[in-house]
């Protein structure tokens, strides 16, 4: 069976977490909004919307807004009120741009993307680096 690119770019990133960073993929019919991952450390939490591009834009703008479905943007912006970490990752062939708290509702110039491009190895870090304190 053939995973969607999204999948398989979220398996990327995962497989460079060590065991310490408990992860689940959150799967739910009937709960909608619900982020994609959740990840627990030795110090927080952190939730996490995949949002996946088959290109890279380079003349257009990202608009995330529109990438995410209106139950997703609520459950994001509720939890972070509720002081949360939560965040929306973004990601591409090769390469993927995190965007933390609400930052999501912010248009991203085609520039400004490419420029914030991490690889999974470094999209992997920035998650343990949220979850566990003795490395931030």
């Amino acid at each position: 069976m053939a995973f969607k690119p999204e999948t398989t770019f979220s398996k990327g990133v995962l497989s460079h977490l060590p065991r310490s960073v408990y992860h689940m993929k959150n799967n739910n019919p009937y709960l909608g909004g619900v982020p994609d991952l959740w990840f627990s450390g030795s110090s927080a939490d952190l939730w996490v919307e995949v949002k996946y591009l088959p290109r890279v834009p380079w003349r257009d703008s990202v608009v995330p807004t529109e990438l995410l479905s209106k139950l997703q943007a609520q459950w994001l912006e509720r939890r972070h009120r509720e002081g949360r970490q939560v965040a929306a990752i973004i990601g591409s062939p090769d390469r993927g741009v995190v965007l933390p708290g609400i930052t999501w509702q912010d248009e991203i110039s085609a520039t400004s993307f490419v420029a914030r491009m991490q690889s999974r190895p470094a999209l992997a870090q920035w998650i343990i680096e949220r979850v566990n304190t003795n490395t931030r």
